[in-house]
């Protein structure tokens, strides 16, 4: 299923202002009611996932992104990889393993997930197609 989602759009380097369309692919996991329509959790996520698809498109005119949203996406993805890496060396650590052996052992348990979540946060910016109205000449 798919949604039409209509934003302004203001490029922070050339300052062309123009109307953004996004068509986020609405997946089986977003909540449901009985009718098939999204519920008020599924609308959160799918605004949310429209609004950051906006913010982090190429400007139809120059071509560049807004730097500073991609950082602060990518900022708090590599904090939570991290956390989800040192987690584990930390248990293994706890429970009495010298640190050369927790380190190898918690860096290869918290190798995966932590690829997985990566991969989860960062597919999102892929998943919606942000169309840009008619540029002014």
């Amino acid at each position: 299923m798919f949604s039409d989602h209509v934003m302004r759009y203001r490029c922070v380097h050339c300052r062309l202002e123009t109307t953004a369309r996004a068509y986020p692919s609405i997946s089986g996991h977003e909540e449901r009611r009985a009718d098939g329509r999204p519920g008020r959790h599924g609308r959160a996520a799918i605004a949310a996932q429209v609004a950051l698809s906006i913010r982090i498109a190429a400007c139809p005119r120059c071509h560049r992104h807004d730097r500073k949203a991609l950082l602060e996406l990518y900022r708090a993805t590599l904090w939570t990889c991290f956390a989800i890496l040192t987690a584990p060396v930390l248990l293994v650590a706890w429970s009495g393993q010298r640190w050369p052996a927790a380190t190898l052992l918690g860096l290869a348990l918290g190798a995966v997930p932590a690829l997985v979540f990566w991969k989860h946060k960062t597919s999102r910016l892929a998943s919606a197609q942000v169309r840009f109205d008619s540029l002014p000449s």
